[in-house]
């Protein structure tokens, strides 16, 4: 399938987990170029080796704003246009409530809503009218899971911003959509918590009470974000795709 010949994407953390997953995607099924945000010098070079000039990079923290406005105009200046913008990237910690720190509360709630919601504001200006928008939630945004008190406010958020501007942006028939995942396999996973075992470990009962008794694997994410970001989609907008294994339905 070649959904996206000529269309150019701006990808936040496009170089890692599910936002590379997506960035691959996008490009296998034809997209002109993929302007991918990310933070990691060694993962943003990886990607650019991989896909050649169909990506560029702009490094940098999401939530610094004119990191968005760099990567409108790269878009722009090397692509001519911008058709798909995906908000991908985030971060969260899993602690008890008690031991939250504000440190954390800030760097959370800054990459995870602030920085969508400002990016969003920096990138839809250039976006071409038709254009697509898929922001990336959480179940953790509707089911009350232990230690992700600030992450599960953020990605609440995120779905109602979805709400929002599908309406705003309707005049110009620009859609906005949602994924929500459940667990994935991803690299953040030894990020969320004082180590990769531990993380895993407050995982595994999520996973054994999933249907389908397993993670998901990134490029299943990448498969829906492809579907609300196509003309497949033409007629979605503001609603919310769950892809949890069955999770949040037992």
């Amino acid at each position: 399938m070649n959904r996206f010949e000529d269309k150019v994407a701006v990808v936040t953390g496009g170089a890692s987990g599910i936002g590379k997953a997506i960035t691959d995607r996008l490009i296998q099924e034809g997209a002109k170029g993929v302007v991918v945000i990310g933070r990691t010098a060694e993962t943003n070079a990886d990607i650019a080796r991989t896909h050649g000039d169909r990506v560029r990079i702009v490094q940098g923290d999401v939530r610094d704003r004119k990191i968005h406005e760099f990567a409108a105009m790269a878009a722009i200046e090397a692509y001519g246009r911008i058709d798909v913008y995906v908000p991908n990237a985030a971060v969260g910690y899993v602690r008890p409530f008690e031991t939250l720190e504000e440190a954390e509360f800030d760097e959370v709630l800054g990459c995870d809503y602030k920085a969508v919601v400002f990016g969003a504001q920096a990138t839809i200006p250039h976006m071409n009218d038709g254009a697509a928008i898929v922001l990336i939630s959480s179940i953790a945004g509707f089911k009350g899971m232990a230690g992700m008190t600030v992450y599960s406010g953020a990605k609440a958020a995120i779905r109602q911003l979805a709400r929002t501007l599908s309406v705003e942006l309707a005049p110009r028939n620009i859609r906005t959509n949602v994924l929500s995942p459940g667990a994935v396999e991803t690299p953040a996973w030894g990020k969320l918590g004082p180590s990769r075992q531990e993380f895993e470990e407050s995982m595994q009962p999520m996973i054994e009470t999933t249907p389908l008794n397993r993670a998901a694997r990134p490029g299943e994410m990448a498969s829906i974000v492809a579907f609300l970001a196509s003309d497949d989609a033409s007629f979605v907008t503001g609603e919310e795709i769950v892809a949890d294994g069955g999770l949040t339905q037992t």
